[in-house]
């Protein structure tokens, strides 16, 4: 928010609770904003007005497009290409992404789920590891039910 000159005290309150972003848990955001995005370049460009939902997590990401942005955009993602498409003034607008950073924020975001969970049970083992094959299933299964005992780490309000 400090490079967007954002201040806290203009957030608007919201009730929306995200589910997913750790396994098991919830978060629930620190307000809303409105705030106009470009996409595209000088020469074909597009202006929307955005609400963002604004979360107190550490995380590689700096803003994920829910489904009503996506929808509002008219805007097609297609996640194997890193590519977005939406229609603008003078014909299709496409946004690229970076494989690179794509990969290096999947793992980050790995990285981050994994420690709250450890931190969440209270141990530092590595038994719930997550690893370029996936989560192990079984183990999670059991995860949730102590983490439903617990209730050590609750980032929902």
């Amino acid at each position: 928010m400090e490079k967007l000159c954002i201040k806290e005290k203009q957030l608007q309150p919201n009730r929306t609770v995200f589910h997913g972003i750790v396994p098991g848990l919830s978060c629930s955001p620190i307000g809303k904003i409105k705030i106009d995005v470009l996409f595209g370049d000088k020469v074909h460009f597009r202006r929307e007005a955005i609400w963002f939902e604004v979360v107190d997590l550490e995380s590689p990401y700096h803003v994920l497009l829910g489904r009503s942005a996506l929808a509002k955009l008219m805007a097609v993602p297609h996640y194997a290409y890193l590519k977005m498409n939406m229609p603008g003034t003078k014909g299709i607008i496409t946004i690229a992404g970076d494989y690179e950073k794509s990969a290096a924020c999947a793992a980050a975001s790995s990285r981050l789920a994994e420690s709250l969970v450890q931190k969440a049970l209270g141990q530092h083992s590595t038994e719930f590891e997550y690893t370029p094959n996936g989560w192990n299933y079984a183990n999670l299964t059991s995860l949730f039910e102590q983490l439903q005992k617990q209730e050590k780490l609750k980032l929902a309000a």
